[in-house]
């Protein structure tokens, strides 16, 4: 068995020619049920992506080179994410990945491929385990809306709090608040004004000498 250099061959009785893809290559891996440490059922599909070194080692190393790459790759899963717990395993999708790549690398490598990359592209959660993570979600929501609407209320109490002191304090500020209500209704209201006299300070019981 021999590589042959780029060019055009013909295959005869006593040489048989077997072309090989040199370029990257995309290895999907369905997904496959995996229990996390916390003992949670998840599925996880994986990418893995590839490239020839040696095609002379990858027809001689197997009679299935796709196929021992996809039990090696179940394998590799596995072992990535035996010790995670679910919550860690949503958190650490680049970290996974890049023990997928050391788990893997020497392994394709005696297959003849190097292992450029693997990705994580799909983790499929249990039904209740979804609704769990989506009703926890809504009640964050909730909550920072709630906690929103109760810093809104208390500036708004804030705010008629200093404008009734400031009226209590200066109660012309009343009238002219009262003249811009009738500018505002233009005519369509009728609105009643008292003036209310400032009362005088009262005199001293003892006066001064």
């Amino acid at each position: 068995m021999q590589a042959l250099e780029p060019g055009v061959y013909w295959a005869t009785v006593l040489r048989q020619i077997v072309p090989v893809d040199m370029r990257k290559q995309l290895h999907q891996i369905p997904g496959q049920e995996i229990l996390t440490s916390d003992g949670i059922a998840v599925k996880l599909s994986a990418a893995l992506e590839y490239t020839i070194s040696d095609p002379i080692q990858m027809m001689g190393g197997s009679n299935n080179f796709h196929g021992l790459v996809y039990s090696q790759a179940q394998a590799a899963i596995r072992v990535a994410v035996a010790d995670l717990s679910l919550e860690s395993l949503l958190a650490s999708r680049e970290a996974i990945a890049a023990r997928l790549v050391a788990l893997l690398s020497d392994q394709l490598l005696q297959l003849g491929a190097e292992l450029n990359a693997a990705r994580l592209p799909d983790i499929m959660l249990p039904s209740d385990i979804r609704r769990a993570f989506a009703q926890t979600m809504a009640a964050q929501k909730e909550g920072l809306a709630a906690l929103e609407r109760a810093r809104a209320e208390t500036a708004s109490l804030r705010a008629l709090a200093n404008a009734a002191r400031l009226m209590q304090d200066h109660p012309g500020l009343l009238q002219l608040r009262a003249l811009q209500a009738m500018e505002a209704a233009r005519g369509n209201t009728t609105l009643e004004l008292k003036m209310i006299e400032p009362k005088e300070p009262a005199a001293s019981s003892n006066p001064q000498p």
